[in-house]
């Protein structure tokens, strides 16, 4: 497994991180990509493609869904008084000693 992952990362820094380019070069060949400047018209490897970017999206948007779950059921944060005033950040200053006469 990881001959596969250091594979596909090096497809991915190949593609400039174009996960399509990558994932069908994984699949087909780099040289079935770079013959068809995308990925290549075979069955296999559009539904290879298709399954990996489905797969990926429907796992994130159910780690975005128990997110927004979470975030939901989280009270909010407190907010200052409106009359509290927050501290400036101090400035730096130079020395009389310093300055030119």
């Amino acid at each position: 497994m990881e001959a596969g992952t250091a594979h596909l990362s090096a497809l991915l820094d190949q593609y400039h991180n174009d996960p399509i380019k990558a994932l069908a070069a994984y699949n087909a060949g780099a040289h079935r990509v770079k013959q068809y400047n995308g990925v290549p018209p075979y069955r296999e490897t559009r539904a290879y493609v298709s399954k990996i970017v489905r797969d990926f999206n429907a796992k994130k948007r159910a780690q975005m869904k128990a997110g927004a779950a979470t975030n939901a059921s989280t009270p909010a944060k407190a907010t200052s008084p409106k009359g509290v005033k927050k501290p400036k950040p101090q400035q730096a200053s130079v020395p009389k000693s310093a300055s030119p006469a």
